[in-house]
């Protein structure tokens, strides 16, 4: 899957910020790329660094967004073998990237200062360029004012709004419900409340509608700020931390569920009717900066029932199918629904990577749920596919699997020369943990024996170390 050492893969410029460095263009300095790994910098401090986060994987997970003439902010020490394994695969020379690693998430407090503007300079001399592009996971006022430093002051309308942190708009379900309704979003029967009493009324009024509802924290932290209560049998339910069977949830219940949520003082929580599906899915934007939005891929989430008798509910996030299996006439109604709003968040100013997530009813209706405005877990596998195979990316399959045996990073020369189809999009550093691997091939079907094969090659490990 190596592609060759002096190939250059280009994209579109509406559909990524990357920027390729030209082998042979014979310059002064370089144009430079500043890649900041700001993963999980939206959520509370307290929420943000605790174990149900994997961020070492994480930030191993997105360091695939590098490119040549890369220095590269990183929230933790990425394992050298995995470096040179993301270097090797993508076909870029190693020497021309540099890495800064911190140890601590990339609050914007480390980003604007001091030794962070020291370490970029001595990054930027060893690399003898100068700084072009910024790009982040997040759009957050350290990013905004380390664009400042680096490039120059931007007086558009889309960097002030993303100094003001405006993305945040983009990031909370009950901002989303509010806000959908003028674009003529379709959404799920709801409400935002605050405070137990009010939550509690629109539990029971809301159960009479599919039997089960869904309660979320304005900002669900991957699922783990997602409780259910439902009036039917216990079941799996998607994308939920905790479910409760009850048919009159009393006060005590609500109050139990309040407390775990952890809602803070003034915070609004949403509570929407949970109904049954064929798919959840998501559709992925980038907007220019031009302000238009334009469609890079979309993305079907794939679950697993994992629970036992004491969590019934539980359904585990296995990883995502690509494109979206729709029928072409929802998948046009998507796209629809996607533009306008779209359009919405880029004349209020936002630029960048934001993705409208949905799912399609066992009726045949699109509801939708939520947006967010960052890179979503698709953004990379889109970028690895596009930039492996070029044009002929557009015909081919892509299944992103994250839960197949764990591999570590000695392993992965192995399994590069083994498995030259397939790619380690994330490992534990000490192989502890599961992998994420991406498959790429010419039918859905073929993605999806992909992933049994791998199963079945990593669970055999024969990978020869």
């Amino acid at each position: 899957m190596s592609s060759p050492k002096n190939s250059v893969v280009t994209e579109s410029l509406q559909a990524t910020p990357e920027r390729a460095f030209q082998k042979g263009c014979h310059k002064m300095t370089v144009d430079l790329t500043l890649l900041v790994l700001n993963i999980r910098v939206d959520l509370p401090r307290n929420i943000a660094v605790n174990d149900a986060f994997p961020n070492v994987k994480s930030t191993a997970r997105a360091l695939w967004h590098i490119t040549e003439d890369c220095v590269v902010v990183s929230p933790y020490q990425v394992d050298d073998r995995y470096v040179e394994y993301v270097t090797t695969i993508l076909g870029i020379d190693p020497g021309r990237i540099r890495i800064i690693s911190v140890e601590s998430l990339l609050w914007d407090e480390i980003l604007t200062g001091t030794e962070m503007e020291k370490r970029i300079e001595r990054a930027r001399r060893e690399l003898g360029g100068h700084f072009v592009a910024v790009e982040s996971c997040f759009q957050t006022y350290g990013v905004v004012e380390l664009k400042r430093r680096l490039i120059g002051a931007d007086s558009s309308l889309s960097e002030a709004f993303m100094a003001e942190e405006g993305n945040q708009l983009f990031n909370r379900k009950t901002v989303f419900r509010r806000f959908a309704p003028s674009q003529q979003i379709p959404l799920p029967e709801g409400r935002c409340v605050l405070g137990p009493s009010a939550l509690q009324h629109a539990v029971h009024e809301l159960l009479d509608v599919t039997g089960t509802v869904i309660v979320k924290r304005d900002n669900a932290y991957g699922g783990l700020g997602n409780f259910a209560i439902t009036a039917e049998h216990e079941r799996p339910i998607h994308g939920v931390a905790k479910a409760y069977a009850d048919p009159s949830p009393s006060r005590e219940l609500i109050d139990s569920l309040y407390s775990e949520m952890n809602v803070e003082t003034g915070e609004p929580v949403l509570v929407e009717a949970y109904h049954p599906f064929t798919s959840a899915f998501f559709f992925e934007y980038y907007i220019g900066l031009d302000g238009y939005p334009l469609l890079i891929q979309s993305y079907e989430m794939k679950h697993r029932s994992a629970g036992g008798p004491d969590e019934w509910w539980r359904m585990d996030w296995n990883g995502l199918e690509m494109p979206a299996d729709l029928p072409s006439d929802k998948r046009n109604e998507v796209v629809e629904h996607s533009e306008r709003y779209f359009r919405f968040a880029a004349e209020l100013g936002y630029r960048g990577y934001i993705h409208l997530d949905g799912i399609h009813l066992t009726d045949g209706r699109i509801l939708f749920n939520e947006t967010n405005a960052r890179w979503s877990g698709g953004t990379i596998l889109h970028k690895i596919g596009s930039r492996l195979k070029g044009r002929g990316y557009p015909k081919a399959y892509l299944g992103s699997y994250r839960q197949l045996p764990a591999v570590s990073p000695a392993e992965l020369a192995a399994f590069a020369a083994q498995s030259p189809d397939d790619v380690i999009v994330a490992c534990d550093p000490d192989g502890a943990s599961e992998t994420e691997a991406l498959v790429i091939a010419r039918s859905r079907a073929a993605v999806v024996a992909g992933e049994a094969r791998l199963t079945e090659q990593l669970t055999s490990r024969s990978l020869g170390v």
